[in-house]
């Protein structure tokens, strides 16, 4: 069993077996004081970007004593995430991080879950088609893919032909990669997209799909861009092991083997990972909820900007990034919150002590 598929099965448990009360030297907020009976739920997918929401899920418990819970959707069918969320609301949890894939129908829990005031914050799904949370924090897959694409073309001498490895056919992020991928190729004649490898979300899928497909036309392929954690994986180990540098190619996230190809000259670049960012602010944001704190007027949404990481900027990038991150929940208050009412109790709704 590889390593990260571990960890992603031993970690939800990890949620329920770290002791509540922590050392304050641990807290990083003035105001919390160091144990809370709060309980908050992150929902998230089964897949390999999201052990990095496990990760926020578990900092963010041992930095404020509040307890969080994590769950993972086996797939994209909106049942199982409505099913997650509607079961924890039953239990009595207080707030809500959801990852939107595809799940329109959850509108319906959202309308149960606000007629409650329960907070819940979405992330993921990019700025368009916005549901009825009370906020939502992600990065913007059309600007992500552009970013990629740019530096791709100018890789490839702006000419030759392209294979985009994406990901489930009902996930707003792929559709947003493809549309964006085909309109940007437009304006670059000389580019051929040569061919779209999608539903590459499950490790054993995209190996069998791009290793076939790399074994047959790879010669005739000049250029590729992964948008998906298993297909970056993928093609970073393929590539790696043919020693083929005559390639480029840019991955999304960064898995350990994509980190390695980089080093190596065999992988141009990768996009950051923006998960860890998205769920550690959703739950500082549902902390701010629930100690009475609005959002200012026109803030629905928070942007998380994803990074281009070349050779000489993917060291110690996991650590930069939760670095990052913390220092933007420290200010996440004063940048996109307005103080609670006069006469609100500030340390209600969680019961802190």
């Amino acid at each position: 069993m590889r390593l990260n598929h571990l960890y992603l099965l031993l970690l939800p448990a990890l949620l329920f077996f770290i002791p509540g009360t922590v050392t304050p030297d641990q807290i990083i907020y003035g105001d919390i004081h160091k144990t809370s009976n709060c309980r908050f739920a992150v929902i998230g997918l089964m897949r390999p970007p999201f052990v990095e929401a496990q990760k926020a899920a578990l900092d963010f418990k041992i930095r404020t004593g509040i307890q969080v819970t994590y769950r993972a959707a086996a797939n994209y069918d909106f049942r199982v995430t409505e099913s997650l969320v509607t079961g924890f609301a039953h239990a009595g949890y207080d707030g809500f991080v959801i990852y939107r894939n595809s799940t329109p129908a959850l509108s319906e829990t959202l309308d149960m879950l606000n007629s409650q005031n329960t907070p819940v914050v979405i992330i993921g799904g990019g700025e368009k088609n916005r549901i009825n949370a009370r906020l939502h924090i992600t990065d913007i897959p059309d600007e992500r893919v552009t970013t990629a694409l740019k530096y791709l073309v100018n890789r490839m001498d702006r000419r030759g032909s392209l294979l985009l490895i994406t990901g489930a056919i009902n996930d707003y992020s792929t559709h947003e990669y493809l549309e964006t991928t085909v309109n940007y190729l437009k304006n670059h004649p000389a580019i051929t997209l040569e061919k779209i490898i999608s539903q590459t979300d499950e490790h054993r899928i995209a190996e069998q799909e791009i290793e076939s497909f790399m074994n047959r036309y790879g010669s005739s392929i000049d250029g590729i861009i992964a948008t998906t954690s298993s297909g970056s994986e993928v093609v970073s180990n393929l590539l790696s092991r043919q020693k083929n540098s005559r390639i480029h190619c840019v991955t999304f996230g960064q898995a350990p083997s994509v980190i390695k190809a980089i080093g190596s000259g065999y992988i141009d670049a990768t996009m950051s990972n923006t998960i860890y960012s998205q769920t550690f602010l959703g739950l500082e944001a549902l902390r701010l909820f629930k100690k009475g704190y609005t959002l200012r007027p026109g803030v629905g949404l928070i942007r998380i900007e994803s990074s281009l990481l070349t050779s000489g900027r993917v060291k110690n990038i996991s650590n930069k990034i939760h670095n990052q991150t913390q220092q933007k929940a420290a200010t996440l208050r004063q940048n996109y919150f307005s103080a609670p009412t006069e006469g609100t109790d500030s340390r209600s709704g969680c019961g802190y002590d």
